[in-house]
């Protein structure tokens, strides 16, 4: 029998075993890797957690930061709240640039440089593009807030009821992801509009409810495909979506939380209208 060097060393002590390879083996290597992918697929939902709770805080603070502008905007303004939009032909947004200019163009020089209009867990096609202004120069923004409709202009701290008064709601712009929009703004010609979620509506008028007015349209409320079903609506965050009253508070509101309580002419509850 022929012996090869590696095959016997004549310093080792007799009897003592041969080492092992301090390298590893195709076979090792294979289950660290299968280990490895195992403990990534089953982190998965740990980070997707922790992604979406960073960006339900970050909407959190950039929602409370708008109200703060609009705030300071109403000590300027004989404390009224911003107008919701510069009216076009038809009552639609009138188009400057390819953008409107609404309630939130008028709040940039009042707004914290650490926050934005914008909620980082909504889709592209859910924020709406507009002009902006903040003082010095004019930056375009995107929103993904909605202003109550009968709250703009309003002299806010003459409203009734300010602790139960939506005033600031996470919208969606155009009916993306299926959301609640049976009523977009149309030009002179019929064609639709695509800018809408600077505002909360009415799922029969975006001027003023009626007596057949029952839901509030482009909440940040998913997957519906008519008002009827809005109760059981995907929610932006999961667990509902964010709300600012006119006292500043913060809240929070599912689908159900869309319909109005129509006493005509007026509306009690969250949706009140003065």
């Amino acid at each position: 029998m022929v012996l090869s060097v590696g095959d016997y060393d004549p310093d080792e002590p007799e009897g003592s075993k041969k080492p092992s390879s301090q390298y590893l083996s195709r076979k090792d290597f294979r289950w660290i890797v299968l280990i490895l992918i195992v403990v990534g697929i089953a982190a998965m939902p740990v980070c997707k957690g922790m992604a979406d709770q960073r960006d339900k805080l970050v909407c959190a603070t950039n929602i409370k930061a708008v109200y703060g502008a609009m705030m300071l905007y109403a000590v300027q303004n004989d404390d009224r709240l911003p107008p919701l939009y510069h009216v076009g032909d038809n009552g639609a947004p009138m188009i400057e640039d390819g953008k409107p200019l609404v309630w939130a163009s008028l709040l940039g020089s009042y707004m914290t440089r650490r926050a934005d209009f914008f909620c980082p867990a909504a889709d592209d096609d859910e924020r709406m593009p507009a002009l902006g202004d903040d003082g010095r120069k004019r930056a375009d923004i995107e929103l993904a807030f909605g202003m109550y409709l009968p709250m703009g202009g309003q002299p806010h701290m003459l409203l009734e009821s300010q602790a139960t008064t939506a005033l600031i709601v996470e919208t969606s712009n155009n009916g993306a992801r299926g959301t609640f929009n049976p009523v977009p703004f149309l030009d002179l010609s019929g064609n639709v509009v695509p800018f809408d979620g600077f505002m909360v509506g009415y799922d029969d008028s975006n001027f003023s409810f009626t007596k057949e007015t029952q839901w509030v349209t482009r909440l940040a409320l998913r997957d519906v495909t008519d008002g009827k079903s809005l109760s059981s609506a995907t929610p932006r965050h999961g667990a509902g979506i964010h709300v600012i009253y006119v006292d500043g508070h913060l809240g929070k509101l599912f689908g159900s939380d869309a319909r109005i309580k129509n006493e005509y002419p007026d509306i009690v509850g969250k949706w009140r209208d003065h």
